[in-house]
């Protein structure tokens, strides 16, 4: 189904595409200038392919899709790899989905990464060999006692 502009209609799949390159564009704090900079375009023509009303070219997608740092394959919605295809099952871990809506409520493409990084390091640090003298279920020590009075 399509949309009708004044012009001629807008295909729904242009508007999905469109949608993914801005969200992709704002995730990296990018301006339509700079988008259409490094893809050899005017920012009006990027405004156009993010609204779906022109339709982008396989040589621009592909600049599109490198400058975003990003396949052409999630550019266009389809799983390009295991990792994607898995997100429904990696959803039924619990806390998955708290986690998703925080996520989302971030609106602050610096924080986004910021936290992605701290939960790679997370993880990298549970995946890796752990130092086996922080398992000891010793109590952790107690701080020195404060005389009751002030001492002045």
């Amino acid at each position: 189904m399509s949309v009708r502009s004044s012009r001629h209609r807008i295909d729904e799949t242009d508007l999905a595409l469109g949608a993914r390159i801005r969200a992709r564009r704002l995730e990296l704090e990018l301006s339509q200038t700079a988008l259409a900079r490094a893809v050899g375009v005017s920012y009006q023509q990027v405004q156009k392919y993010e609204r779906g009303v022109d339709r982008i070219s396989v040589s621009v997608l592909i600049r599109m899709a490198d400058r975003l740092g990003c396949s052409v394959s999630s550019l266009l919605g389809e799983a390009d790899d295991e990792a994607a295809a898995s997100v429904p099952a990696k959803l039924q871990a619990a806390g998955a989905s708290e986690v998703l809506d925080i996520f989302a409520r971030i609106q602050n493409g610096r924080l986004r990464r910021r936290l992605l990084d701290f939960l790679a390091e997370v993880t990298s640090a549970v995946d890796a060999p752990s130092d086996r003298s922080f398992d000891r279920a010793e109590p952790y020590p107690q701080p020195p006692k404060l005389p009751a009075e002030p001492v002045c």
